[in-house]
């Protein structure tokens, strides 16, 4: 008789996007031997749950992959709502691994943003500094 244990884990997935550009972010669960009892994610600062297909946001939950013991949920952030960095909290609930609901596995997963600042002005600022350094 084979017994094959399995050690459950998350493992954060952030992006890096232009402000106003839509991003994606995932958590992967690894470790499991079936589907997660529930997956939700938090809006950045305790900016309270995100609700699939409300204010844009979309969440996939993902599906058990039985051949890698993995699940990632997914989830898609609206441009509207990417202009500066922020860190989403994916929260999993799983029973088997001891975080049922009230005790579920919070992980923080971060969307980093950048602009492009990079204008004609800014550049002739910038070459103005650097000949006054020099």
């Amino acid at each position: 008789m084979v017994t094959k244990f399995v050690t459950s884990g998350v493992t954060a997935k952030g992006s890096e996007v232009f402000d106003d550009t839509q991003a994606t972010i995932s958590c992967e669960v690894t470790g499991l031997t079936k589907q997660l009892e529930a997956v939700t994610w938090q809006k950045p600062n305790s900016g309270g749950g995100i609700t699939h297909e409300t204010e844009g946001y979309l969440i996939d939950a993902g599906t058990y992959d039985s051949d890698s013991n993995t699940q990632t949920t997914i989830l898609t952030i609206p441009g509207s709502a990417n202009g500066a960095d922020a860190v989403y909290t994916c929260i999993i609930e799983s029973v088997e691994h001891g975080k049922p609901s009230g005790a579920e596995e919070k992980t923080d997963v971060n969307s980093n943003v950048f602009s492009e600042y990079l204008t004609n002005n800014n550049l002739i600022r910038m070459f103005r500094s650097l000949i006054c350094y020099l």
